[in-house]
């Protein structure tokens, strides 16, 4: 990081500047630029840290994906048997497939936290299943 150049620059010094809803006076640019680079990351620094982050990614997307499989599974039953019912979780599943993403120590691994949604049949899925049954049932 010592490395990187300066989001500000020299010109800057003395001015007063608008930075995370705050007034600041710029003094010094290379701690400016490093404050500015680190800025709401300390939670995510650290061995320990990203040990239990890789830990609860890993656990909550088991969860994500033993419930979208029974997701998947109970829908597939519902087609064989002609069943009307819904997902007892719906939904569920794509938020624990969303915060395991969020977890994940990796990065730009969030960027796809839509992802899930789709592969669960829980949620977007079931939505656009009930949408369809809906309109297509004789009311």
């Amino acid at each position: 990081m010592q490395d990187d150049p300066p989001l500000f620059d020299k010109y800057q010094l003395g001015k007063e500047i608008t930075l995370f809803n705050q007034k600041l006076r710029v003094i010094d640019v290379q701690l400016l630029s490093l404050c500015v680079r680190n800025y709401g990351r300390s939670y995510k620094s650290g061995p320990f840290m990203e040990t239990l982050r890789w830990i609860g990614s890993g656990l909550v997307g088991a969860f994500f994906l033993g419930l979208s499989i029974y997701n998947w599974r109970f829908f597939l039953q519902k087609i064989r048997r002609g069943d009307t019912r819904m997902s007892p979780v719906p939904w569920v599943a794509g938020a624990a497939g969303m915060l395991a993403l969020w977890l994940c120590p990796l990065d730009g691994v969030f960027a796809w936290w839509w992802v899930p949604f789709l592969i669960d049949f829980g949620s977007i899925p079931n939505s656009l299943w009930v949408a369809y049954s809906a309109a297509t049932s004789k009311l």
